[in-house]
C-alpha cells in the first residue's frame, strides 16, 4: 500500500531518490503556433541519472522546500516539492513526479491534493506551476483544475521557455463569500466553470474570461450572462438557477447539477434516443421565442434522465445555427464530433 508522509531527516537522504524511476516516453509537446497552445510531435525520453537524482534529492531535502514524499514500503515512488517562501501570492510547485512503475493508481492526485492543502494554509492565493509541456503532464493538471495563465511570473517563464505557466486556483470569493475550489469542470469562449464548495454544498463557479475568440464576438459578459439567464428562464428551458452574480469580479455562481454531459454519453456509446427527443422539445418552446442556445453537447447534461442545459448563452434565432442544422452534428459520433475530439488536442 503506498502511504504519503511529510519529508524529514528520518524519511529521507541523499541517497533515496537513487533506484527511483523518472522515466517518461513524450511523443507530443505543445507549442505556441499563431497564438495559442497546440499539439506537435516531438519524442525524446526523460530520465534522470544518478547525478540528477542526487541533485534533486538535495533540493527537495533544503530548508526552502515543503515536501511531501509517496512510498511503495521503503522505497520512494512519488514527490512533491513546494517553495515555502511565495512570489507573488502564489505557491509555487516547483516539482512533482512519480515513478513511472506506480503510475496510474492515483498517487498524483493525492500529492497534488496535498500540495493543495499546504497553500491553503499558507495563505497563497493559488499554486503556480510551470509545467512540463508533455501531452500526459498538462493532461494531468487540466485535470487537477489548472489552468494556463495570462499573467505568468516573469523570471519563471523566462527561465523554462518551454514550460507552460498555470495556476491552480485555490478558494474564489463571489459577493464577498469564500469558496473553495475542488476542481475545473470546464473552459470555454466565456469563462471557466470550477466545481466549489462553501463547505455545506457543491455549486459551479463561473470566472469569466476576455481571451479571444476568432468566432464570436462578446458584449458585457457578465451582464450577457444574467440576461440570458433571465430570458431562458421565461422561455421555461431546465437549466441551474442562478444563485449569485458578483459583477465587480465577473464571477457568476449556479447550482450544480451533477451528470454526465451529452458529450459523454457520444463518447462511450451510451447516447439514448430519448435525450434528443428531449432536445427536440425545448426546440419548440426556443424557436417559439426566436431564440437559439448553444447546442454543443458538452453543454448538456443528464440527472434522472432529464435534459438540463447547463450555460446560459443564448441568441436570436437564425436557421444555420439551430439544432437540425448544426447542433444535431455533434449528438452522434459525426465526423464533425470526432474532429472536435481530435482538436481537443489544442488548448
Amino acid at each position: 500500500m503506498i502511504r504519503i508522509e511529510l519529508l524529514s531527516k528520518e524519511n529521507f537522504g541523499e541517497n533515496s531518490l537513487d533506484t527511483y524511476q523518472r522515466r517518461q516516453d513524450v511523443k507530443k509537446v505543445y507549442r505556441k503556433v499563431n497564438g495559442a497552445y497546440k499539439l506537435v510531435e516531438c519524442p525524446y525520453t526523460e530520465d534522470w541519472d544518478l547525478a540528477r537524482k542526487r541533485q534533486v534529492a538535495g533540493t527537495i531535502s533544503s530548508d526552502d522546500y515543503i515536501t511531501y514524499l509517496a512510498f511503495d514500503e521503503e522505497s520512494v515512488v512519488g514527490f512533491i516539492g513546494l517553495k515555502k517562501s511565495p512570489t507573488d501570492g502564489y505557491m509555487i510547485l516547483d516539482m512533482m513526479h512519480v515513478s513511472a512503475s506506480v503510475r496510474g493508481q492515483g498517487i498524483g492526485r493525492r500529492l497534488f491534493e496535498l500540495g493543495k492543502e499546504t497553500a491553503r494554509k499558507s495563505r497563497a492565493k493559488a499554486l503556480y506551476i510551470s509545467a512540463c509541456s508533455s501531452e500526459e503532464t498538462i493532461a494531468f493538471y487540466k485535470a487537477m483544475g489548472a489552468v494556463i495563465t495570462d499573467s505568468p511570473i516573469k523570471e519563471i517563464a523566462d527561465d523554462e521557455p518551454y514550460g507552460l505557466q498555470m495556476v491552480c486556483a485555490l478558494e474564489m470569493h463571489v459577493n464577498g463569500k469564500s469558496y473553495q475550489i475542488i476542481k475545473l469542470l470546464g473552459h470555454g469562449k466565456g469563462g471557466y466553470s470550477y466545481l466549489a464548495t462553501d463547505g455545506t454544498k457543491e455549486y459551479v463557479l463561473k470566472q469569466i474570461h476576455h481571451e479571444p475568440c476568432d468566432y464570436y464576438q462578446f458584449g458585457n459578459k457578465i451582464e450577457s450572462e444574467i440576461g440570458d439567464y433571465g430570458r431562458l428562464q421565461e422561455i421555461g428551458i431546465p437549466m441551474p438557477r442562478l444563485l449569485e452574480a458578483d459583477r465587480e469580479n465577473e464571477r457568476i455562481l449556479k447550482e450544480y447539477i451533477k451528470g454526465d454531459t451529452i458529450f459523454d454519453y457520444v463518447l462511450r456509446d451510451a447516447m439514448k434516443p430519448d435525450y434528443i427527443e428531449q432536445m427536440k422539445n425545448m426546440c419548440v418552446s426556443l424557436y417559439a421565442a426566436h431564440t437559439n442556445i448553444d447546442y454543443f453537447p458538452t453543454n448538456f447534461v443528464v440527472q434522472n434522465e432529464k435534459l438540463y442545459y447547463i450555460d446560459y448563452e443564448c441568441n436570436d434565432y437564425m436557421d444555420e445555427w439551430n439544432f437540425e442544422n448544426w447542433g444535431i452534428k455533434y449528438w452522434s459520433k459525426t465526423k464533425e464530433f470526432l474532429d472536435y475530439v481530435n482538436k481537443e488536442q489544442t488548448i
